[in-house]
């Protein structure tokens, strides 16, 4: 799960349900580890240009399923480079 939470900006809520991203590290500790053989498949990828040149956005389809939950969503991402790395600022789904 750090690489997880380490693709993440540290002030990101990608949960509107969660009001901190500490809170949100909490609910993703309790609830990833009940999902068994999780597969994500991300399709149609579109890139939205950015007048920033440290920050990019885009929309995908993401298909999520384990043994509890199969989801499909569309969401919106926006990354921004933060000290030679690329960080989710926003996840929203759409």
């Amino acid at each position: 799960m750090q690489a997880y939470f380490a693709a993440y900006d540290n002030h990101v809520l990608p949960n509107t349900k969660c009001v901190s991203f500490v809170q949100w590290k909490k609910y993703k500790q309790a609830v990833v580890p009940q999902h068994q053989d999780i597969r994500l498949v991300i399709e149609t990828v579109e890139v939205e240009v950015s007048p920033s040149a440290d920050e990019e956005s885009f929309v995908l389809g993401q298909n999520f399923k384990s043994n509890r939950l199969e989801e499909r969503d569309c969401k919106q991402v926006v990354l921004r480079q933060e000290d030679r790395a690329w960080k989710i600022v926003k996840e929203v789904t759409l």
